[in-house]
């Protein structure tokens, strides 16, 4: 998988980027290395009946500066029909590649 997207990322034309493989529980940085900390897709596997979660996310949280941001998206499949609507359509709007113009 990281060389599939570090291709893409070449393709794309951004420059100056690195991917690593590490175990969440002791990732290779220093204490206050980021600004942010984002994760799409994989707070549930960090967590949900993890051994470790709390050590999991205590290894990300170390990694913020004082004010830092952990970002989690994640999203699951709506059992009730107006959610799963709503759900759907947020999706829609926030990872569709067009822009809209609602003014």
């Amino acid at each position: 998988m990281l060389l599939i997207v570090e291709e893409r990322v070449k393709k794309a034309g951004f420059g100056g980027m690195s991917f690593i493989s590490s175990d969440v529980a002791n990732l290779p940085f220093p204490n206050e290395y980021f600004e942010s900390v984002d994760t799409t897709f994989a707070f549930r596997n960090m967590t949900h009946r993890a051994p470790m979660a709390e050590r999991n996310v205590s290894e990300v949280i170390r990694l913020l500066i004082a004010g830092g941001r952990f970002i989690i998206l994640e999203t699951s499949q709506q059992k009730i029909a107006w959610l799963s609507f709503l759900s759907s359509l947020y999706l829609f709007f926030c990872f569709n590649d067009r822009s809209f113009n609602f003014g």
